[in-house]
């Protein structure tokens, strides 16, 4: 791995507290009263027990204090010793097995799985710069779904939100043409997003994030010609606070809904483009994993497409691929994933529009 690479690691563990025993304990049983006189003195039988209305169904093995949620009427005469032992970590389902508050490749138990050898570091829950060094020499481990065949040089780590809410990450300072992809927190496991770029020659991805679950970054050299000084830092985000003005469900093809600017409201930056005007404003529920295209082939003006995911960050705009001055918006979109299709006029052309859905090939 590249020299002069800074890192700072900040793990947060989190203690779990067992469930109560829901299994029976046991009262006092019954002494039965003598049937007859024996000719020894007599002693007095021992005072019937109050009946509290449960009825009493034998005696049951000692209890010393099992947690795990099994009823004592299951125990074999055997003496609970405690509770059940944790788990232990799977290094690659997504779940914190161990309840240890990291999981998968973020689990320092799992540092020398097959599943987490790609992963150069974990840089735990930290926020700002994550990775700051040179690439060269790193090797080209991987290859994102939007970087260029064959690739450039690499480096994987894992992060963990720290908390609920929306995140971005960027590759803003780095000093060569960057790729950046986040997926699943193991090696092999599936990219859930990617980003060329994002303006200039940087790339920048956006995610609504779960506290304490992992996730892998890819950065990279967009082809083997680029390398240099590698920056990567995440910040907090704001959530898409937008209106949508139509649904257009998880429909895929041809013109599958169209509607005009001049009853458009939303005031949205497209970075790719200088659009003046309103926005419409269309959600979109990818019915499949795989890269999404979204055009305006049809439209009747010169459009721009802005992709935005539950967060305020744009996922992807473009405002000219589609040809004869239409818009072709490319996302990377996990099965489930919503977006927010923002339709824009450029130099403040306005008209009816047409959006245009293709997926995974």
């Amino acid at each position: 791995m590249a020299a002069d690479i800074r890192i700072v690691f900040s793990l947060v563990a989190m203690a779990c507290t067992p469930l109560p025993d829901e299994g029976l304990i046991d009262g006092p049983g019954f002494v039965e009263p003598p049937s007859g006189d024996t000719g020894s003195p007599d002693v007095p039988a021992d005072p019937a027990p109050t009946d509290s209305g449960t009825a009493d169904t034998g005696a049951q093995p000692e209890d010393t204090g099992d947690f795990g949620g099994t009823s004592d009427t299951g125990d074999e005469g055997t003496t609970d010793t405690g509770p059940d032992p944790l788990d232990a970590e799977i290094c690659d389902n997504g779940v914190d097995d161990d309840w240890d508050g990291t999981a998968d490749c973020g689990d320092p138990s799992c540092s020398t799985s097959d599943s987490c050898v790609c992963i150069d570091t974990d840089t735990g829950e930290l926020l700002g710069t994550l990775w700051s060094g040179e690439i060269s020499g790193s090797g080209d481990d991987a290859q994102g779904p939007c970087t260029a065949t064959g690739g450039g040089e690499d480096v994987q780590f894992t992060w963990t939100p720290p908390e609920d809410g929306c995140y971005e990450l960027t590759t803003a300072g780095s000093a060569f043409d960057t790729t950046l992809a986040i997926g699943d927190a193991w090696c092999g496991g599936e990219m859930r997003s990617c980003n060329d770029d994002a303006g200039g020659l940087h790339s920048t991805v956006s995610l609504s994030a779960q506290a304490g679950r992992s996730i892998r970054v890819l950065a990279e050299a967009y082809d083997e010609y680029n390398s240099g000084q590698l920056v990567v830092s995440v910040r907090s985000g704001s959530p898409f606070a937008e209106d949508d003005d139509a649904d257009a469900g998880s429909a895929v093809g041809d013109a599958v809904l169209s509607g005009t600017l001049s009853t458009a409201t939303a005031a949205i930056t497209h970075d790719c483009a200088d659009v003046t005007g309103a926005s419409s404003i269309v959600r979109w529920e990818a019915p499949e994993s795989g890269t999404w295209s979204f055009t305006s082939a049809g439209s009747d003006f010169d459009a721009a497409i802005t992709v935005f995911g539950q967060c305020a960050t744009a996922m992807t705009c473009d405002d000219f691929r589609a040809g004869d001055l239409q818009a072709d918006a490319q996302v990377l979109l996990a099965e489930g994933d919503v977006v927010h299709l923002a339709i824009g006029g450029v130099d403040g052309e306005t008209g009816s529009w047409v959006l245009n859905v293709a997926g995974p090939e």
